[in-house]
């Protein structure tokens, strides 16, 4: 069980099928941690999502719809093999690498997000990935 899991305020509640605390950031991290992203609720109905990823750049609007593509990125259980939360006013720039396991292949990739919080949800996320790397052991 990593850090992030271990702590008290965060984490996926069975029987509530939310994740639900004063740490939406944590909470975040935690679903992609578990592949539980659908069922966090973190992002305030005007949530922004700017990602810019390998060859190309895109925006999308409210809760349902970054879930859903997130929950296509994070479909299975990770590990951070490093983490950074950096307070910035208004929020935390995040950075990490994740590790996991996808059709018996190894996976890591890098992430670094902007997450603003307003009113104890994700409100905006400008995100930067890179090409995931598969290693074959």
């Amino acid at each position: 069980m990593s850090a992030i899991q271990e702590r008290e305020v965060s984490g996926i509640h069975e029987g509530s099928g939310a994740v639900m605390s004063n740490d939406p950031i944590g909470d975040f991290l935690t679903a992609v941690e578990a592949a539980a992203i659908e069922q966090t609720d973190v992002y305030s109905d005007d949530a922004i999502l700017d990602a810019t990823v390998p060859d190309w750049r895109f925006r999308l609007v409210g809760p349902e719809a970054i879930k859903a593509e997130y929950s296509r990125w994070f479909c299975d259980p990770a590990t951070f093999v490093s983490l950074e939360r950096l307070p910035v006013p208004y929020g935390e720039v995040v950075i990490y690498e994740h590790e996991f396991m996808h059709d018996g292949v190894r996976h890591r990739g890098h992430h670094a997000h902007h997450l603003v919080v307003r009113d104890g949800k994700i409100a905006r996320s400008e995100e930067h990935t890179s090409e995931l790397q598969s290693h074959h052991d």
